[in-house]
């Protein structure tokens, strides 16, 4: 049981790394070039669109002449209304939309969960611990027999 614990928290912690690493990659990634805007590229672009509709788990807009769709967690969606604004793209991807009072993180931009991860491990890691010890002492103490 505690061999499994471990390895739990040793793979949370793993995943913390990860995100902690993407994270970093995207705070230091460099301004895309032109051919490098709709491509994997690590790297940053900004453009201009135009913001089409916006629900609670959808965005919609039209940039550089292709119209996107990407997934998002809005609690209270702005009014659309062909809104201007500015698409910031990462690796090709669309990772955020802003306009005047308008911040719209899609899913596609790396999630730094890294502390998530790192409280789900420890509390993993001795809870299972905790636990094993517990069944060893009640296994030991002199009422048990």
């Amino acid at each position: 049981m505690v061999a499994v614990g471990w390895v739990v928290g040793a793979g949370l912690l793993l995943l913390a790394w990860r995100s902690d690493v993407e994270d970093e990659r995207l705070r230091t990634a460099p301004q895309c070039t032109r051919e490098q805007e709709f491509t994997p590229a690590r790297c940053l672009a900004e453009l201009d669109g135009t913001l089409a509709s916006v629900t609670t788990s959808l965005a919609q807009v039209d940039v550089a002449g292709r119209h996107l769709t990407m997934t998002t967690n809005v609690k209270y969606p702005p009014n659309a209304g062909d809104r201007p604004v500015r698409v910031t793209f990462y690796r090709g991807e669309p990772i955020r939309i802003e306009a005047d009072h308008v911040r719209i993180e899609t899913d596609e931009r790396p999630a730094d969960d890294r502390w998530i991860c790192v409280l789900l491990a420890a509390l993993t890691v001795v809870g299972s611990t905790g636990t094993a010890l517990g069944a060893l002492a009640r296994r030991r103490s002199p009422a048990a027999a």
